[in-house]
């Protein structure tokens, strides 16, 4: 194994360039590879045997819009499964930062959100782009929480806040419903450590931006057009 991996890392450094989702333009794109650093581990697990793996470390530009970023990619021998021929095939597991998912940018104009539900909001975004998909939940969760307490929504727990929103015509009887499916998502998360998918996550996320245009973004956007007017 140790040849295998040893032969793929002189092969993988040698390249100039590669596709990687870009945090500006939203899609993958083509970077350059401007800099970067190899490290070959092999050590001795007690009761285990060895592991060798390595990790490339990667300063890279988008070929588009040019913009800097990091990756690392890193293969082991226990992340590989063995082909018809008899060699191994490595899985190669990449991060980029900053962290991001190609096809969900975070929401425009956040600056119109309250500081607090704004910073709420970005955590829980990038939890997402991160894979940290138990905080997302929790997340989701405790932006609807900042929501009802800067509305000043009454009630004992966050359902009958929620419905105090709908009394205030803050969203629609239909809305609330969401919320509370997204509520009791959040609970799954924070009592159960439930980890969601990524795909309901990120429709979940999606509702819960609406709601947030929906209460700051757009009224804000209004009042800034007739003032211009």
């Amino acid at each position: 194994m140790r040849k295998s991996i040893k032969a793929k890392l002189i092969r993988h450094i040698n390249k100039k360039e590669f596709w990687v989702s870009c945090f500006e333009c939203n899609i993958e794109t083509s970077h350059k590879i401007w800099s970067q650093v190899n490290v070959f581990k092999d050590f001795d697990v007690e009761d285990y045997g060895p592991i060798q793996g390595n990790e490339e470390y990667m300063i890279i530009q988008c070929n588009g819009c040019h913009e800097f970023s990091f990756c690392s990619e890193s293969t082991s021998t226990e992340d590989c499964v063995p082909d018809d021929n008899g060699n191994f095939e490595y899985y190669v597991t990449t991060k980029l930062y900053p962290n991001r998912i190609t096809g969900r940018p975070k929401m425009k104009d956040v600056i119109y959100l309250p500081y607090e539900i704004r910073v709420v909001y970005e955590e829980t975004h990038s939890a997402l782009c991160a894979g940290q998909r138990v905080l997302t939940g929790i997340g989701l969760r405790a932006i609807i929480e900042s929501v009802c307490k800067d509305q000043k929504a009454k009630g004992t727990n966050l359902k009958i806040k929620i419905g105090d929103l709908v009394r205030k015509e803050f969203i629609t009887n239909r809305s609330a419903k969401i919320l509370q499916d997204l509520r009791f998502m959040g609970n799954k998360s924070a009592h159960e450590v439930k980890a969601h998918s990524t795909s309901t996550l990120k429709i979940a996320l999606d509702i819960v931006e609406h709601l947030l245009k929906e209460i700051y973004i757009l009224p804000k956007i209004a009042e800034d057009l007739n003032k211009k007017k």
